[in-house]
């Protein structure tokens, strides 16, 4: 029987692999593997609308792979967890 932290661990490696079953979302990875971006950045930079961008973004922070920072009035998105790119390898 499967204990409550084999479960727990179970649903998280689930979930960050649903996240990486998308081209946008591991995109967007990449380009937050140079540097920390705003969603505006990102959206010039992949050609994608920034709402499609924000979705995406949540999707990745709920799966615990980014995270984002406020400076001032801005919101720079980063990688949360670089075992992410070890994934993907």
């Amino acid at each position: 029987m499967l204990q409550i932290e084999q479960s727990h661990m179970i649903a998280l490696v689930a979930r960050r692999l649903r996240s990486l079953a998308d081209e946008t979302r591991i995109k967007l990875l990449l380009a937050l593997r140079e540097k920390p971006r705003r969603v505006s950045d990102l959206a010039l930079l992949l050609a994608i609308p920034q709402p499609s961008i924000s979705k995406h973004l949540a999707i990745l922070k709920t799966a615990g792979l980014v995270d984002c920072q406020r400076q001032a009035n801005q919101v720079f998105y980063r990688i949360s967890d670089q075992r992410v790119f070890e994934m993907c390898a």
